[in-house]
């Protein structure tokens, strides 16, 4: 696909608020998640966070799977009522799209998730590369409407590491009094534990910045 213009226009940021997007939400251990093993204090916290959310099958996980938050019971459907299945009418369209486009494959880390966010993301991104803008914004009106639903879900976990770390701090602070009380160094479950906070409000932070690029894909 065809390159845009250098620049600092809505196009040009549009793509990158996306692809950072992709890189954080991406599958843990994936190539394109390198994002969450970056130093600092930032990159251990986006790390901590991506390891709680992105591994299927922990407590907390909370991939960001269109059709989690798609029911299967559609009218005329004839499937039941229920959302949390992989597979989703959703799914099948994007696949059909990714054809279209001359995808024939989606990466190993997403075969059972076409309608991963990472690739939807992505694939918004070059169709506004290849200077489909009309074709990006349906994509994204007809597969993003559930990110606020997703957030909700982050917010959820994050309340819950918070209550924790509260609940950690409370009774160790009674085993010393005065200034050596508050001064005691935290302990490694609290600092994981404010490190998947602020991991999650960074990755909130992404989910933010997607709703930005698709005011921008507006002006294109």
């Amino acid at each position: 696909m065809t390159g845009i213009n250098e620049g600092t226009g809505p196009s040009t940021e549009a793509i990158r608020i996306l692809r950072a997007a992709a890189d954080a939400f991406a599958p843990y251990g994936a190539e394109e998640g390198s994002g969450g093993e970056e130093g600092g204090e930032y990159g251990r916290a986006l790390g901590e966070a991506r390891r709680t959310l992105l591994i299927a099958g922990l407590p907390d996980a909370s991939l960001p799977v269109e059709s989690f938050y798609r029911s299967f019971g559609e009218k005329g459907s004839g499937l039941p009522n229920v959302k949390g299945m992989y597979g989703s009418a959703s799914a099948q369209h994007l696949e059909y799209l990714y054809s279209l486009a001359g995808i024939e494959r989606v990466p190993s880390a997403f075969s059972a998730m076409p309608d991963h966010l990472s690739l939807i993301c992505e694939f918004i991104a070059l169709l506004i590369e290849a200077g489909e803008l009309d074709a990006a914004r349906q994509v994204a009106a007809d597969h993003l409407s559930w990110l606020r639903e997703y957030e909700a879900r982050l917010v959820s976990v994050r309340d819950r590491a918070s209550h924790g770390a509260c609940a950690a701090q409370a009774p160790a602070a009674h085993e010393e009094d005065g200034a050596n009380g508050a001064d005691r160094p935290r302990t490694d479950e609290e600092f994981s534990r404010e490190l998947l906070k602020e991991g999650i409000d960074a990755m909130i932070g992404h989910l933010h910045a997607v709703s930005r690029a698709l005011d921008l894909m507006q002006r294109l």
